[in-house]
């Protein structure tokens, strides 16, 4: 399963459709029985009230949750337990915070604030209803509405850029569509200005394109530009790389390079 604010998590259902209201027993139910499988808080902090489980990656888990004092639809995204103790995962994410809190703009998903209770750390962010790009991508899409929607997110891109950051993780599951025409970059936890290693030869790369070694996720090597896996400084170049690699992928269906390990898609690329 993937999340739509997570890096390798699918819903069975699109963000925001919407059931029979004779099936919330149903939702709760099956809200409840994902929070024990993957160990979520059967509560949301303070004044947020749990509607449903939305997903878990490697690095959090979130949930869709009413804020009941401004009365609207947020999603708390939060490290999973066995990460709390994690001073790597907590950065992560307050990096991702930091990030967010510096864009405004209508192709970048809004944080509204950040919530610490004891070892807890929560991101209380905007809820975009939408399938990702990969999963909208699966229907018949006209050419001039695929531009749109990736001139969208690259306007995202774009403004992020302008506040000197470089998000380092764009591909398609981190771009949720909005519409035809409009979209929204989502996921900033690797937005940062410095190089991360992520050289790892013999890890397997998966169908996604992500990287994982011991159960780590260390990125998504497919969309990463050269420069970012060679360890070398990355720019505004390194996400118009990736863009590029995601854009080419929307029109012809496949990535223009392929392998199965780190070194293999850096040979080719």
């Amino acid at each position: 399963m993937r999340s739509r604010y997570t890096e390798d998590m699918t819903l069975d259902e699109p963000l925001g459709s919407k059931r029979p209201e004779d099936g919330d027993d149903r939702r709760r139910t099956e809200s409840a029985v994902l929070g024990r499988l993957f160990g979520e808080q059967s509560e949301s902090p303070g004044r947020f009230r749990r509607i449903r489980f939305l997903g878990r990656g490697s690095m959090g888990s979130v949930e869709l949750a009413e804020d009941t004092m401004l009365d609207r639809e947020v999603a708390l995204k939060r490290l999973v337990p066995d990460r709390a103790q994690d001073a790597r995962a907590r950065e992560r994410i307050q990096r991702e915070a930091r990030s967010l809190a510096q864009v405004e703009h209508p192709a970048v998903v809004g944080i509204h604030d950040v919530l610490e209770e004891g070892e807890g750390l929560t991101l209380v962010m905007e809820y975009v209803p939408g399938p990702t790009l990969r999963e909208w991508l699966k229907q018949p899409r006209s050419r001039s509405n695929i531009v749109a929607v990736l001139c969208s997110a690259a306007s995202g891109l774009q403004a992020a850029h302008a506040r000197g950051l470089v998000h380092r993780d764009f591909k398609p599951e981190n771009v949720i569509v909005l519409d035809d025409r409009a979209a929204k970059v989502i996921d900033f936890g690797l937005a940062w200005s410095e190089p991360v290693s992520v050289t790892r030869s013999e890890a397997d790369a998966h169908e996604d394109g992500s990287l994982t070694q011991t159960g780590a996720v260390l990125g998504t090597p497919a969309y990463m530009a050269p420069e970012q896996v060679l360890n070398r400084a990355v720019d505004a170049r390194t996400d118009q790389f990736s863009f590029c690699v995601a854009a080419w992928e929307a029109f012809v269906g496949t990535r223009p390079f392929g392998g199965r390990t780190l070194q293999a898609i850096a040979e080719n690329a």
